[in-house]
């Protein structure tokens, strides 16, 4: 071999020495937010355990019935959970927090109070569908939203010590 042909063949794995570092770096870099994302997901998996853990713990309450002559007392108790007046609740408004206390309202009066979809939407004066809706969106949210999971164990827990009165 001549010397511009080992010149050049040195040039040449240098380059690929180069290429073959620079290809290590970024799968070392890879790995590393592999890792991250795994811990993510683990940290996930965990809350998903939480909540049906939770969740577990709401299901003697789906038979505890409540008299419908208390649901004046939660409702009560809900307004000034919320900060807002029962006028407000039983207005149109869609406005700030009104729409989540009407769910928990709907949700609460049929899985607690036993009250009909019929007798929801008379007192809360609205259409039979939103009073559906209400009830399927607080039953969907407890399993993904742990701001209403902690809300709905509130509500829950103050209405064993109701039904103790």
């Amino acid at each position: 071999m001549d010397r511009r042909t080992l010149a050049y063949a040195k040039e040449k794995n240098l380059f690929l020495q180069d290429i073959k570092k620079e290809l290590e770096e970024k799968v070392k870099s890879l790995e590393e937010h592999n890792q991250k994302l795994i811990a993510r997901l683990k940290e996930q998996e965990s809350i998903v355990d939480f909540l049906r853990k939770e969740n577990a713990a709401l299901l003697p309450l789906y038979t505890c019935k409540l008299p419908k002559d208390k649901a004046i007392y939660f409702m009560t108790y809900v307004c000034n959970y919320y900060k807002v007046t029962m006028d407000d609740v039983m207005g149109s408004s869609r406005k700030g927090i009104l729409p989540y206390v009407r769910q928990i309202f709907c949700y609460f009066l049929s899985i607690h109070f036993d009250w009909s979809v019929g007798e929801i939407k008379e007192y809360l004066i609205c259409d039979r569908t939103m009073v559906i809706h209400n009830v399927q969106k607080i039953e969907g949210l407890i399993n993904i939203d742990r701001s209403v999971l902690k809300d709905v164990l509130a509500h829950r827990d103050w209405l064993e010590k109701l039904n103790k009165i």
